[in-house]
Order: C-alpha cells, then structure tokens, then sequence
C-alpha cells in the first residue's frame, strides 16, 4: 500500500540526475503515446468492432503502464490527482467500449474509433498540462492550512452544522414515521417531498441548496474528529450525526454524493493510516469500495420506484455489470452529429463557477445550459450525462476537449501541490482527500465539482479558522525545504 500513498526518499536516487529521470519520464509517456496513435491507424484501416475493442484496451494499458513508468522512474505515488483524473476518464466514459456495452452498435465502428481518438487525446492533453509548473501563489496558499485545530470548538461548530443541514427534514415530517417514509420514496413521485427543489430554483429552493451544502460537510468533518482526541460521548454523536446523513444520502437515490461523502472520508483515513498499519487493513479498504459499488448499484436499481420493497438479493454484485452512465453512447452520438447535423453551443463549462453560486431569485435573467441538442426533451433540451469530455465537445469541439484538458491537468498539478503538507492526521489530508473526490466524479461531469466544490470551500474554512497557529511561524517555508531535500517531485 505504501506503493499508492507515499513518496520515496530520494537517497534511493541520488545516482540519477534530476534532469535526466524528468527526461526518461516524458520519454516513457511519448512513447506509449505514439504506440496508441499507431495502433489507432491500424484500427481505422481495419474499421471493425474487434479493433474496436483493442483500441479501447491499450488506452487502459496506456495508462497503467505510464502510471508504473512514473513510479518506477520518479517514484511519483499512483494516488494522486493527476491518475485519479486520467483513471476516472477510463470508468466513466471508456469502460463502455471496452466491455462493448450494449447499444454502441447503433454506431457505426468508424464514429466509435472517433470518439475514442478524442478522448485519448483528452488524456494526452491532461497529461500535458500537468506537466506546468503550479503557482507560488497555490503553495503558500496550501502552507497556511494549520496542522492541528482546535478539537472542542471544531466539534461544536460541526453540531451547528449539523442542525442547519437537517432543517429541511424536520420541516418535512411531523414524526419519525413519516420521515422514514419520505425517505424511502427515493426518486418516486407518489410522495410529495419536503428537500426536493425545482428545476430553476427560486428562493426557497436556494435555502434548501444551502442546506443541503452544510450536510455534506458532516462526514467529512466528522470523520476529522473521530481522529482525534475527543471524549468517547461526542465520537458516539458524532457517529450518530454521519450515520445519519449516510442514510439520509443513500435513500435519495444520488449515486455521485454518496460516493463523494464514502471515498472522500475513505481517502483521508488511507492518507492518514501509517504503511504498517496499512499493510494489515488493505483488505478492509478494498472491501469497503467493493461495498460502495453495490450499494451504489441498489440505489440504481430501487430509487426509481422507491425503496419500499428493497431487496438485496436482486441487487447485481458482479462489478463489471453493475449500472454507470451511459456517457459513451451519448459521447458518441455527439460525435456523430456534430458539427455535420448540430454546430457546437460555444459554451464553456468552467464559466459555471462563477454563474452558479448567484440564485436565480436574484438574477431572474441568469441563462442555463441548453442540454445537448441532438437529445429534445421538454423542447428545454437535455440534462444528459455525456463525460467532461462530451461536454467540452458539444461546446467547441475539438479545442474544447484540448483546452478543457490542459486545465484539468493543471488543477491536477496544483491539488498535488498539498502532498507536500501531508503527515498523519494532519487537517491537510483531509482537505486532500475531499479534493480528490471531487476531479474523480468531476470527471463524469463537471456540473459535479460546480454544485460540491462549495463543501471543500466550507470545509477549508471551517480548518483555516478553527486551527492552531503553528509554533514556528517559518515552518512552512522549513517543511518546503525539507521536502525538497527528501522527496522527489510530486
């Protein structure tokens, strides 16, 4: 384990020049680059679903060897931001035509070949941005995070949170009873429920949305505390207040915020569990995936109609058949169609970030996606999920998918940055593990980091204040030099 978690010394790589591994790095990427764009024309010259498939398959290899090069050559850690971004592009959009998925016959073997190239070259570009140097700005930003906080005040803080959030659901039921049955309606429309919001949100809407942000920082803060010396009355309360919200997620049937508040608590206890440690409960960690993943599938299966007649034996457990979205037909079929029957909308998706966070109650005018427009519903247009890299295709194209990589990549390279800070229990990991989180569901669509890079924001804030000042002030410029001595470059 300590293979993904920790960086190794650099006294095991002192005969190498700095230079020198750097250029044996790109080398090694340039190279399995190039074997993927020879394999490519072969698969076009060939214009079959066989190759189809092999195409498909060496990205996957793609990437587990350039991962393997990196360790091997810079002793770079696997679990980073960069590799969770490049590996959440293979789940969320190229594991369909790998597996060959149901439905991608409707196209034809040369638009699917098409689609692949655009998402390899979405790899490349997200490799290459990665490669920029991050601003001084970000790293002494990331040194300003305290190491310690204070326990007691963070623990109240985090119960003021915590009653804020459920607000709305004590509002909606009058008893127990009825929550329960409200929560289990999932998204069935036989109940009227009190959390729902509409489409466009008016001011009501947006103090539910305000709600629901503060919930979601519970198991992550939660999860902080019970690591910390507290008193054995406030972890049973603070498990109780994450259990609930567990729950609370689960029946609402939203598949990317249960996975946010499971694997982002999972990668901080990871990060802040030593290597001995992490030898002996490896298991357990993959254990606890693989159960993310089916329940995850029982959301899929049962929220539709409600979870009223749950039933866990008709639940798929085969990890390999349970539900993901289909962006890659959807990606596909935009390929198909734009721009020969649809022009590009011209829109950017990263403008999101500074539209969204004004309600609409305020700004009546404020526009809103168009959806795709090879998909009519409602004569609004679509909401489908597509990938980032659909996303950024139905926008501009082909310069979408280029630019919009090199961002992700140098979000990548700055998140990394944090690395550096990362020691046991330290309030660092945790900011780290909620970021990772988040560029791994931003992948699927980037709608995801919009609505939830609020919670990292308030989860930052709630650290950055209740934190104890460091006893050296120069300590983090003495911790920077000593990275440098010891590590090599993330």
């Amino acid at each position: 384990m300590r293979f993904l978690a920790r960086s190794f010394t650099r006294s095991s790589l002192v005969t190498t020049p700095v230079r020198s591994r750097r250029g044996a790095e790109i080398a090694g990427w340039l190279f399995l680059f190039g074997l993927s764009g020879t394999m490519y024309l072969f698969s076009v010259a060939s214009n079959t679903w066989f190759w189809v498939q092999i195409f498909a398959g060496l990205l996957f290899l793609m990437i587990g060897l350039g991962i393997l090069w990196d360790w091997m050559v810079v002793r770079r850690p696997p679990l980073n931001a960069r590799n969770v971004m490049l590996c959440g592009v293979l789940f969320w959009l190229l594991l369909d035509p790998l597996l060959m998925r149901e439905g991608l016959d409707d196209f034809s073997p040369a638009i699917v070949l098409k689609a692949l190239l655009y998402a390899a070259i979405f790899l490349i570009a997200v490799w290459v941005g990665y490669l920029v140097r991050p601003f001084v700005t970000v790293s002494r930003f990331f040194s300003r995070i305290p190491h310690d906080t204070n326990d007691d005040l963070m623990f109240l803080v985090t119960v003021a949170i915590f009653l804020i959030g459920i607000v709305p659901l004590i509002t909606a039921a009058t008893s127990v009873t009825e929550l329960w049955r409200l929560l289990l309606a999932g998204y069935s429309p036989d109940v009227e429920v009190g959390w729902r919001r509409g489409m466009l949100g008016d001011r009501q809407d947006f103090y539910k949305s305000i709600a629901r942000l503060f919930q979601l920082t519970i198991p992550f803060l939660g999860t902080y505390l019970l690591r910390r010396p507290l008193s054995a009355w406030k972890k049973g309360l603070l498990i109780l207040m994450m259990s609930s919200l567990f729950i609370i997620i689960f029946f609402s049937g939203e598949r990317r915020i249960f996975a946010l508040i499971v694997l982002g608590p999972l990668f901080y206890i990871f990060f802040a569990t030593s290597t001995k440690a992490l030898k002996k409960w490896s298991m357990l960690f993959l254990a606890s995936v693989l159960i993310l993943f089916w329940l995850m599938q029982a959301q899929v299966q049962f929220r539709s109609a409600g979870f009223y007649d749950f039933d866990a034996t008709a639940v798929k457990s085969n990890p390999l058949e349970m539900h993901r979205d289909n962006n890659f037909y959807w990606f596909a079929t935009a390929v198909d169609t734009m721009p020969n029957m649809y022009e590009f909308t011209n829109e950017w998706v990263f403008l999101q970030i500074f539209t969204h966070p004004i309600p609409r109650f305020l700004w009546p005018e404020k526009p809103y996606s168009t959806g795709l427009p090879f998909v009519q519903w409602e004569e609004t247009g679509a909401s489908l999920s597509i990938s980032v890299v659909g996303e950024l295709y139905v926008g501009q194209g082909i310069l979408g998918i280029i630019i919009g990589g090199l961002i992700y990549g140098w979000l990548a390279r700055h998140w990394d940055e944090l690395r550096r800070y990362l020691s046991g229990d330290s309030a660092s990991g945790l900011v780290y593990a909620l970021g990772l989180t988040l560029l791994l569901i931003g992948v699927r669509s980037f709608g995801d980091i919009v609505l939830n890079w609020y919670v990292l924001a308030q989860v930052v804030l709630v650290l950055r204040f209740l934190g104890r000042r460091r006893r050296d002030r120069s300590m983090p410029m003495i911790w920077l030099s000593a990275a440098g001595r010891s590590k090599v470059s993330i």
